[in-house]
């Protein structure tokens, strides 16, 4: 798969973004981060995955595989649209601004966003009328069981999919007609919400391609349970004759969690999906290039094996690898998007296996600058970002690691070792006030293809700006940076950087 050479970039969710509704949206604050890429010397955005996760917060947990958020909608652009008015948004002006209240904002905005539907046939434009109508047509092969699946949620008490009535939970055809017709307005509004969410992403994804901005999608390789995929295609799951999980996805004890982490995911049952000819998993990548330019696989590591857990099992020390499809699959996406970018999230035990895939297709590895850190430090070594292979993605960390500043913090001041302190010190010096930028230079100056940067690392900021603390539930993916935070000097030496290390461009 054709790769850019020397390309950089930032990570930054759209739920981080500035703004005054409660959450980052893909509005005016988007295009301004664009402008600020720019700026920098940048020609990359990574987002995490703009799926729809219902009234959840975790970007790796959807209701669906194809469908996008609706809270991200822009609240501004709908009332530059006359679809919305502003005197509405009146809960909204004392929204906090540094973090996303999910509990608070998300049934709130949902509110609007459902009396912009109701309204959406009076007030919109014919341009918008006639987009809309192409909308549906070429999105029905997932659009309308999406939209189905949303409004009998509503209906069920937004109870999972295996608790409602039976007749509707096992997809009885005579029932889920009638669920059409008798829900029909609540599923009209679902496909308007999604219209209109694809309707401003176009714009922003032509605004950084005219900025020389390519966007980087992010591709969950589980979904939840609780998805229309898993309650209208059961039989690509491995489920029981009662639809319910007879495993769950998970990984074994590693870096992040000695016990493991239970993901609570359905697995995949791949012989299903390789007499398919893994079309569900062609369609589903084919929907995100549609939006974004290159592609990251959460996960990757599982199309070669994955740990698989019992479905009672307390921690997720129990479970056991399984193969994964291996070739099977990546044969079918090499064909379907050979012309494509992708990046394989292949961090793990079971990252050299994963390897002799990436390689065969030529599709780069990720590399944390994090790890190599402590790799290095726990050998009593200076790390050296020689060791990074040219075709690979590094990152100072990613959504799952602290911030760099976080990792100094926990981790060189309360280190006793002094030898480890001393390699440390010599490498990178003893002030903590530019470590940020010490380590985002030792990620910039090594040959790697990519080099991506957390907007936090960038802000030095420490721990209170984690994304996401891997195997906890309260306090994730609430972050969001503010105006000010982004000042000029960053800008700036963000720029020069780029300029220094011969990463122009393109």
């Amino acid at each position: 798969m054709r790769q850019k050479i020397k390309t950089h970039g930032v990570l930054l969710h759209i739920t981080s973004l500035p703004g005054r509704y409660g959450i980052g949206e893909i509005g005016q604050e988007a295009y301004d981060f664009i402008d600020s890429l720019e700026a920098m010397g940048q020609n990359l955005w990574q987002i995490l995955p703009t799926v729809d996760t219902g009234l959840g917060a975790s970007p790796y947990m959807a209701i669906s595989a194809f469908a996008n958020n609706p809270s991200l909608i822009s609240f501004d652009l709908l009332i530059k649209d006359g679809l919305l008015d502003e005197n509405e948004l009146s809960y909204f002006s004392n929204c906090l601004k540094h973090q996303v209240e999910y509990d608070k904002i998300l049934p709130e905005r949902l509110k609007v966003l459902d009396d912009v539907a109701s309204q959406f046939f009076d007030k919109a434009s014919t341009k918008h009328l006639n987009e809309f109508q192409s909308y549906c047509d070429e999105n029905q092969y997932w659009l309308n069981d999406y939209a189905l699946f949303v409004a009998l949620k509503s209906q069920q008490g937004y109870k999972d999919w295996s608790e409602w009535t039976a007749p509707i939970s096992f997809r009885e055809n005579d029932e889920l007609i009638k669920a059409e017709v008798q829900l029909e307005y609540e599923i009209l509004n679902a496909k308007i919400l999604q219209y209109l969410f694809e309707n401003q992403w176009r714009q922003l994804k032509k605004y950084a391609r005219k900025k020389g901005i390519q966007l980087v999608g992010d591709v969950p390789i589980y979904i939840a349970y609780d998805s229309v995929d898993v309650w209208s295609n059961p039989n690509l799951f491995k489920l029981d004759k009662d639809g319910k999980m007879v495993a769950q996805a998970g990984c074994p004890p590693d870096y992040f969690q000695l016990t493991g982490q239970i993901w609570g995911n359905p697995l995949y049952d791949w012989d299903a999906h390789k007499q398919d000819d893994y079309q569900w998993w062609i369609l589903r990548l084919g929907k995100i290039f549609e939006m974004v330019d290159i592609v990251r696989i959460d996960h990757f590591n599982g199309f070669v094996k994955y740990w698989e857990i019992p479905i009672d099992a307390e921690t997720a020390k129990p479970g056991e690898w399984i193969k994964g499809p291996n070739e099977h699959l990546l044969r079918k996406i090499h064909q379907a998007f050979h012309d494509k970018i992708i990046i394989a999230e292949d961090l793990g035990e079971a990252n050299e296996l994963a390897k002799v895939l990436r390689e065969k297709y030529n599709i780069p590895g990720m590399e944390i600058v994090q790890f190599t850190l402590e790799e290095a430090l726990e050998k009593e070594i200076s790390p050296t970002f020689e060791q990074y292979p040219r075709n690979s993605v590094v990152y100072t960390g990613t959504h799952d690691n602290d911030t760099i500043i976080g990792w100094y913090d926990r981790f060189a001041l309360a280190e006793k070792n002094d030898i480890k302190l001393s390699i440390l010190q010599e490498n990178f010096g003893d002030n903590r006030d530019d470590f940020h930028w010490k380590m985002i230079s030792f990620a910039y100056n090594s040959d790697a293809k990519i080099v991506i940067v957390p907007l936090q690392d960038i802000l030095g900021l420490d721990s209170s700006a984690r994304m996401n603390t891997p195997g906890t539930i309260k306090g994730n993916w609430r972050w969001r940076f503010t105006e000010k935070m982004l000042t000029h000097s960053m800008i700036k030496q963000m720029k020069e950087l780029t300029l220094s290390t011969n990463r122009i461009t393109f």
